[in-house]
C-alpha cells in the first residue's frame, strides 16, 4: 500500500516470516504469471498465494496457475470461445447485481480490463469500446462483445 503499487514485493521478507511462524502464511505481490506463482512459492515456502490485480481482465489466470503447479504446463491463451463466454457471464452477473446506471459503468470498467489483457488496441477495438462505454443497454453491450470475437 505504501509503495502505491510501485516497487517490487519483498519475497525474502515473506520467507523470513514463514520461517518464524507456525501458522499458515500466504505470499502476494507482483504475481502475474503461472511461472511467477511457482517462483514465489519456491522462494517463500508459503502455504498459498494471493493474486490480485493481475486477474483483472484475466480471471483464467487462476486456472493457469493451478495447471502449472500441478503439471508444469498451462494453456497460455484460452480459446476464443472460453474468453467470450467468460466475458458474457461476467457482464450478465454485473447487470444482474448492480442497479442502473451503475451496472453500465462497472461493465465498461471490466470490459476495458478484458480488452487490455487481450491486447485489443486496434482501431476496431477502440470503436467498439467507445460504443460500449456509452451504451445503456445490457443487450447492446453483449452484442458489442460479440463484435470483438466475430
Amino acid at each position: 500500500r505504501n509503495d502505491m503499487y510501485n516497487g517490487h514485493a519483498s519475497y525474502d521478507l515473506i520467507a523470513a516470516v514463514k520461517q518464524n511462524l507456525s501458522i499458515p502464511v500466504f505470499a502476494n505481490g507482483d504475481i502475474d504469471t503461472p511461472v511467477k506463482a511457482k517462483y514465489v512459492l519456491d522462494c517463500t515456502n508459503a502455504d498459498g498465494l494471493y493474486v490480485g490485480r493481475a486477474t483483472l481482465g484475466r480471471p483464467w489466470l487462476f486456472q493457469q496457475i493451478k495447471d502449472y503447479l500441478d503439471s508444469g504446463t498451462y494453456v497460455e491463451t484460452p480459446e476464443k470461445s472460453v474468453i467470450k463466454n467468460t466475458i458474457y457471464r461476467h457482464l450478465q452477473y454485473i447487470h444482474t447485481h448492480y442497479p442502473e446506471p451503475l451496472r453500465y459503468r462497472f461493465a465498461t470498467k471490466h470490459f476495458k480490463w478484458y480488452c487490455q489483457s487481450l491486447k485489443l488496441g486496434s482501431t476496431i477495438y477502440k470503436d467498439i469500446f467507445a460504443k460500449f462505454s456509452i451504451s445503456q443497454s445490457e443487450q447492446e453491450q453483449l452484442n458489442l462483445v460479440e463484435q470483438v470475437f466475430y
